[in-house]
């Protein structure tokens, strides 16, 4: 054994697969390899579609993505010192509203740690004209400063309005031009994986309602379904200054194709009377991923809560609560209902379709209501569940793809690649 050990040439090639396993002959065709044939025949047709459909949009973020060097005499070998530019088009679909384009843009690690800016900007769907700039930064400067920012400016030409609770309303539709500034400041304790963010912020909004402009719903414009008198801040608009103390906790191992973890964020917030609208504003929104099997099977559970609580008249109505879209009750259209509270319940499987894309089964359950105990009447909640795609790579989602049922069939898509971390959420 030692005289065939030693004659074997210094610089012999690699082994070959069975060689290295230590056989002395090949191995022959398995159990296995028989019972997992015809399945491996029937996916490979549509994996071999999916990978030329997705292709271009890999080959994409690589065409339109710039790493950048930096100037000030670092290491350009290390990766933490590297910026990444990028423009991508920003697409997006929400039934009752069509299609929207735009193009967002992006500036990674601007400062050297890991700073992040993004801008926004479309027409058409849901908008007549949006524009959105937005900053994050965990550690500004290199320190433990956490900082964010958000301006937005946007007229969504077609809002929905059914009426204030749970009821079957009649639905109509109205024009807002909304103005929202958001600055926030604070610390951020721990590192990725068991990261805690604590500051507050303060929240510019200012509002401005009419009669719907044309378009293809067919519903009709809100002054014809009701009385617009009677709804706090149609006439006069809405402008409020809202105070809020925030909190975050983030255990996630990933921040979009993430297998397990939490991220739950909270805020308590006030709005002094301003034009005489003034009220409380709390809300909380925690999402828990639990891997399955081998970290790309994984469930989604989420939990969320809202409410807004003043004097009757001090409450504008589009600053209640609100269920119905993408992001809240699925199946239901944007802003369907509305109240001072709102609850909501999600559980949706994720499971690998391809490298960068996941199938998704959910199933949403929420209720708004006028006070924090009436969310305790399970009867009257709503549910709707529906399948999906979610498309990401580790650190950031790329789009998605929802069709959902609830009250009626509805279909939600969005092309958003720098919202991961760059766009402000209210919790």
């Amino acid at each position: 054994m030692a005289g065939a050990l030693l004659s074997a040439p210094a610089y012999a090639s690699d082994p070959l697969p069975d060689q290295a396993h230590g056989l002395e002959t090949p191995p022959g065709t398995t159990t296995e390899d028989v019972a997992l044939f015809v399945p491996r025949v029937l996916v490979m047709a549509p994996r071999l579609a999916l990978t030329l459909v997705f292709f271009p949009l890999e080959q994409g973020l690589r065409v339109f993505s710039r790493r950048v060097r930096p100037t000030n005499g670092a290491t350009p070998d290390v990766d933490d010192d590297v910026r990444t530019v990028a423009v991508l088009p920003h697409l997006s679909y929400v039934s009752g509203f069509g299609p929207t384009l735009g193009v967002a843009g992006r500036y990674q690690n601007l400062g050297g740690n890991d700073e992040e800016a993004a801008l926004t900007a479309g027409v058409g769907g849901v908008y007549a004209q949006f524009a959105d700039v937005a900053f994050h930064a965990d550690r500004t400067a290199g320190s433990r400063l956490w900082l964010e920012s958000r301006t937005r400016y946007e007229i969504k030409p077609q809002q929905i309005f059914q009426g204030i609770g749970d009821g079957a309303a009649p639905e109509s539709r109205f024009r807002e031009e909304r103005l929202l500034a958001v600055g926030r400041a604070g610390v951020t304790v721990g590192e990725k994986g068991r990261l805690v963010r604590i500051g507050g912020s303060l929240v510019f909004e200012r509002s401005s309602f009419g009669p719907k402009d044309d378009g293809y719903s067919n519903a009709p414009s809100i002054e014809a379904a009701y009385d617009t008198h009677g709804l706090v801040g149609f006439d006069r608009g809405v402008r409020t200054v809202e105070a809020q103390a925030n909190l975050q906790v983030d255990t996630r191992d990933e921040v979009a194709a993430t297998s397990r973890g939490i991220s739950a964020a909270a805020f308590i917030g006030v709005v002094p009377v301003l034009q005489s609208h003034g009220y409380a504003h709390v809300g909380a929104d925690v999402t828990g991923t639990i891997d399955l099997y081998k970290g790309n099977r994984v469930l989604v559970l989420r939990g969320a809560f809202e409410g807004v609580h003043g004097p009757q008249g001090d409450v504008p109505f589009s600053r209640l609560a609100r269920l119905g879209g993408p992001d809240s009750l699925r199946g239901y259209r944007i802003d369907r209902y509305r109240d001072r509270d709102s609850a909501l319940l999600s559980a949706e499987y994720r499971y690998p379709i391809h490298d960068i894309v996941a199938g998704a089964l959910f199933v949403d359950a929420g209720h708004v209501a006028p006070d924090p105990a009436s969310l305790t009447a399970l009867d009257r909640w709503r549910a709707g569940a529906g399948i999906g795609l979610r498309i990401r790579t580790k650190d950031a989602f790329l789009a998605s793809l929802d069709l959902a049922y609830g009250d009626g069939v509805q279909l939600f898509f969005t092309v958003f690649p720098f919202e991961s971390r760059a766009q402000w959420n209210k919790p």
